[in-house]
Order: structure tokens, then sequence, then C-alpha cells
């Protein structure tokens, strides 16, 4: 309920994710070894997940509720 799977398809490792909130506080979030993300700390609310390689660079968009 509290973990986020990224799943990366593609052949480039993620080098680095961050999360940031509506007011672009970054926020800390605890990265598992399999790529998962604990976001149990988080409040209800809405954040932007970056994930960036050294090919790429994306956003998602991420909506926590209780």
């Amino acid at each position: 309920q509290n973990i986020l799977y990224i799943i990366n398809e593609g052949d480039t490792p993620i080098d680095r994710y961050s999360l940031f909130d509506l007011l672009g506080n970054k926020q800390n979030i605890l990265v598992n070894q399999n790529g998962s993300l604990n976001i149990s700390t988080l409040a209800p609310g809405t954040y932007f997940l970056h994930l960036n390689s050294t090919n790429y660079e994306t956003v998602f968009k991420i909506i926590k509720t209780d």
C-alpha cells in the first residue's frame, strides 16, 4: 500500500530517484534494492517523481491517498 514499484524496461539503469511536493520541496524517500520506493512517511497529496539516468529524465505525477 505504501510501496511504489518502478519497472524499468530499458537497458539503462535509473541513477537517481527524486520526489518533490507541489511546492517544489524535495521529499526524503527510501529506495529499496529492487527499485521500489517506500512512501509510507509521506502525507497524502500530489507529488512529482523524477527518474534520471545517463540517457533520459522523466517525471511522473504521483497522488497519494490515505
